[in-house]
């Protein structure tokens, strides 16, 4: 543990205090923006609820003078037959019935500062008992456990004040008023508005005085404890790390526990220098594996280049050149020249699904099948049809299919009979024309095949037939534009005068000039038949 030794530092630099700081800056602040934010907000709810309760109380009132209202109307029931022998105790008087007033009623009179409590009493004619306001404040003014003052007032239907128990609010009041049934009559409850606003402006200065207390005292104090003993393993971790990078490698972390995810952090890191001789030499063992397969593959490369026809009969009465460039060391694209046994000779070109070693392997695959085939048919249609029952029972469970474009080509009669399956067409040059030999067809191994669409041609002295694989079309630029048949066509009718090996260079030229900096998208290959006889 002696080289793990830390020096101390001062309090105001270390990271304790810095993570105090922080904490206070980012919590503190955001609370006390946070609490103005929504001062507002909470005001307004603390009114609707003080509204709310006011309500409340102001119907209880409401109830109570009700329950006055009903005493006093059984009163009058009970006295009704006998009204001279009650009316002076009873305070009972006998006026007009009022207008629109129902069997039972209570009538608030502003003249004798009254509520008149009454019943009729013949077809016009009313009896009342006459409550003072004052009796009915005193009675319903009962004190409530709230904290803030409560102004009560009677009022009829039209809002004018009617009596009021002495405490007049002066400003803004938040005013309810509650109608008692059967009546005019209203109970009127009223806060001053600045004592709710001082009420909660003591309560929120109370609140964020307590959480400034609570976070920025107490919790300060606890945050800079707590980090200065988590910060001790991230030292010890950093001098490690600090010592291993001077080469000592044979340091190791220790674990604190305190140290909750940095000792997770330093077993890793112990973990890595525990397994870095050990990378070091599968580094090597990978290395030199690289080196093996990149030799191997350089094999491949040359084993398949040999594989392709470089020599062709003089009997064939053409001029012939090829092109071949794989995307990767080895291709799935590959070209066949064949002489036959009845003297005509095979032309192929096949473009395998996918690139590398699989796309290759498949390839080789059918190139074997098709040269086995023409040895013993000259037949395009049975060559074509048994080759791609090998292929697809070969095939079949990968998915992987290849498209061909094959021609018989007979030297003596100068007719080409040829099918295309699923490949792009063959060029012909004539003149300034250029025809496409193409046929319909699927791709060999995509399924199995009944027949064949085969065509044939007489070719004349001069014509040029070229075959080729989509990776010339699909070439393209840094713009990511295409080389495409049409820059093709161009090309080919320009150089037409030229000899196939001639024309050969040129347009691999023109290819790798044309996508200059781009990576090769996909396999090349092409093959040139000029044909120079009758």
């Amino acid at each position: 543990m002696k080289d793990l030794k830390i020096s101390k530092k001062p309090p105001g630099s270390s990271l304790a205090w810095r993570i105090v700081f922080i904490s206070l800056f980012f919590l503190v602040v955001p609370l006390f923006l946070n609490s103005i934010f929504l001062y507002e907000r909470e005001y307004e709810q603390k009114k609707s609820d003080i509204e709310t309760i006011l309500y409340v109380l102001g119907r209880e009132r409401a109830i109570l003078i009700q329950e006055e209202m009903e005493t006093q109307w059984a009163l009058l029931d009970t006295v009704s037959q006998d009204v001279e022998k009650h009316a002076k105790a009873l305070k009972i008087q006998e006026i007009l019935l009022p207008q629109g007033a129902q069997e039972k009623f209570a009538y608030a009179s502003g003249k004798q500062d009254a509520l008149l409590i009454g019943i009729q009493h013949g077809s016009t004619r009313a009896l009342v008992i006459p409550v003072p306001f004052t009796r009915i404040i005193q009675e319903i003014a009962e004190d409530a456990d709230f904290p803030y003052p409560i102004h009560l007032l009677l009022m009829d239907d039209t809002g004018k004040v009617l009596a009021q128990d002495g405490k007049e609010s002066l400003g803004d009041v938040l005013s309810v008023q509650v109608p008692v049934l059967d009546s005019n009559l209203q109970v009127a409850l009223q806060v001053p508005e600045d004592a709710i606003q001082a009420l909660h402006k003591r309560d929120y200065i109370f609140r964020f005085l307590a959480l400034l207390f609570f976070v920025g005292v107490i919790g300060g104090l606890l945050v800079y404890w707590l980090t200065r003993r988590v910060a001790r393993p991230l030292r010890s971790l950093c001098k490690t790390m600090e010592r291993v990078s001077e080469g000592a490698v044979h340091i190791r972390y220790p674990t604190d526990r305190m140290g909750f995810e940095i000792n997770e952090l330093g077993e890793r890191f112990n973990q890595t220098l525990d397994s870095l001789l050990e990378h070091q030499k599968e580094a090597e063992t990978q290395r030199i594996a690289r080196e093996r397969l990149a030799e191997e593959l350089k094999i491949g490369h040359e084993i398949q280049g040999s594989l392709l026809p470089t020599h062709f009969p003089e009997q064939s009465g053409a001029e012939i050149a090829t092109g071949y460039v794989p995307a990767r060391e080895v291709s799935g694209d590959f070209y066949e020249y064949l002489e036959l046994e009845n003297g005509a000779f095979l032309i192929a070109i096949a473009d395998t699904a996918g690139k590398g070693v699989s796309a290759c392997l498949y390839s080789l695959g059918l190139r074997s099948s098709l040269r086995a085939l023409a040895r013993v048919s000259s037949n395009l249609s049975e060559i074509v049809l048994r080759a791609n029952d090998l292929f697809w029972q070969d095939a079949r469970s990968s998915g992987m299919f290849v498209t061909l474009w094959i021609g018989i080509f007979d030297p003596k009669t100068s007719l080409l009979t040829y099918c295309s399956q699923g490949h792009p067409p063959a060029l012909l040059l004539r003149g300034t024309k250029v025809e496409s030999l193409h046929t319909k067809g699927i791709a060999l191994g995509a399924q199995s095949l009944d027949a064949v669409e085969i065509d044939q041609i007489k070719l004349k002295k001069g014509d040029l037939l070229f075959l080729y694989t989509d990776g010339i079309l699909e070439a393209h630029n840094i713009g990511n534009e295409l080389f495409g048949k049409k820059r093709l066509f161009e090309f080919l009718l320009e150089k037409k005068n030229e000899t196939p090996q001639q024309i050969a260079t040129n347009l691999l030229g023109e290819i790798g000039e044309f996508s200059r900096g781009v990576a090769q998208h996909d396999d090349i290959a092409f093959f040139l038949f000029k044909y120079n006889s009758h």
